[in-house]
């Protein structure tokens, strides 16, 4: 009896700890998907699985997902769109834990709240350190990777991963190649609002070739990188790192990428561990975040209308009085409808259940949706006179 007791005992502290363990892995949740999700590519992912380090995220053709960090003080919410491949891993850093995430291929965004932990992306051919902001990373697949920021600001540098493959003995052996490294990781570019990097692989080529890195470890010599001809050229062609230039993202495409980070709706962690409130929880979330889109498609089709009501301003000002009285109309409701929009976003982000009003929301937003076409429908129709 004893014996049986003893062995329960131990049967039952290796199942908590084995459950302690798997829980510590799980390192975000899904909060919605669309398409084909799958996790480490035969999984199918749903709203509410858990994400571990050991997973990997892909997406299929015209699919999307969205997953929140679960291991951080702020929200961190991403949203990976189609033919994307995703990875999350975390490690204590100091006081914080170091979260990274691995952007294999495809485009991510990234709402990343302030306050919390360091969060580092990595792509193929660049690495971005952040804390609260909005930007996107673009691994666009022909040796191109592109991070824009869209509020805040994220620290670029370019990444190569042949060097990072090189073992500590290797970089203690050649002071011109630790220094190469050490330059590359220095080598940061501030991203800042309403700007975009590029970082190519064509760069990286050329780095190595110049400086004989590529040809050492093509051969597999690597111990010929201490030689003296290969750190004099390492010295020579490595002084400055990868060099590349901010480039700017028009006011427009901003203003639109903003309305989709209001998409990335983050959600109370509170009650993760109980199954029927945490699904609560995200139904809510995905109502406000159904609301959102009809507000942003709302918002799509006011600056259309609004882009069409200018585009004919002046034709129209010379046309008959009853034409320009009613272009004047269009412009008031136009006006109207905007001031409307920016009520409706505020009520659904003040508004903490949506099972009350959401009826009242969805329909006022459709009611304007239909006005708006109708608006475009009417300013069609004058124009077919100035023709």
């Amino acid at each position: 009896m004893l014996a049986f007791l003893k062995f329960s005992f131990i049967s039952l502290s290796l199942f908590l700890f084995c459950s302690d363990l798997f829980a510590s892995n799980q390192i975000a949740v899904v909060l919605f998907t669309k398409g084909k999700v799958f996790a480490n590519k035969t999984k199918t992912l749903r709203v509410g699985d858990r994400i571990s380090e050991t997973d990997t995220i892909s997406t299929g053709a015209k699919s999307s997902c969205e997953i929140q960090i679960i291991q951080d003080n702020s929200p961190v919410v991403i949203r990976l769109k189609d033919n994307a491949e995703f990875s999350l891993n975390s490690a204590s850093g100091g006081k914080n834990k170091q979260i990274t995430g691995y952007l294999k291929s495809g485009k991510a965004l990234f709402n990343v709240g302030k306050g919390g932990n360091n969060l580092k992306i990595v792509s193929p051919t660049s690495v971005a350190g952040v804390r609260g902001t909005k930007f996107m990373v673009d691994a666009i697949g022909v040796g191109l990777d592109r991070t824009a920021t869209f509020e805040g600001e994220v620290n670029t540098r370019a990444r190569v991963a042949e060097l990072e493959s090189l073992e500590n003995d290797v970089l203690k052996q050649n002071k011109a190649l630790d220094n190469l490294v050490k330059t590359l990781e220095k080598r940061q570019y501030p991203v800042k609002q309403g700007s975009y990097v590029d970082m190519s692989a064509v760069a990286n080529r050329e780095l190595l070739d110049k400086t004989g890195i590529s040809e050492a470890l093509t051969d597999d010599k690597k111990a010929a990188l201490s030689k003296k001809e290969f750190q004099e050229r390492i010295a020579k062609f490595g002084a400055k790192g990868i060099e590349t230039s901010l480039q700017s993202v028009d006011k427009e495409a901003t203003e639109k990428h903003l309305e989709v980070f209001e998409e990335l709706i983050p959600v109370d962690l509170q009650h993760l561990e109980d199954d029927k409130k945490f699904t609560k929880v995200l139904d809510d979330r995905n109502s406000s975040r159904s609301f959102m889109l009809l507000i942003n498609q709302l918002r799509r089709d006011l600056r259309e209308a609004k882009k069409l009501n200018a585009y004919y301003e002046e034709k129209l000002n010379h046309m008959d009085t009853s034409i320009v009285k009613e272009r004047k109309e269009h412009t008031t409701n136009i006006q109207k409808l905007d001031t409307t929009i920016n009520a409706l976003q505020k009520q659904v982000q003040e508004s903490k259940t949506f099972s009350e009003n959401d009826k009242q929301i969805q329909k006022e937003i459709l009611e304007h949706l239909k006005s708006l076409k109708e608006i475009e429908e009417s300013l069609k129709e004058i124009t077919k006179g100035t023709r």
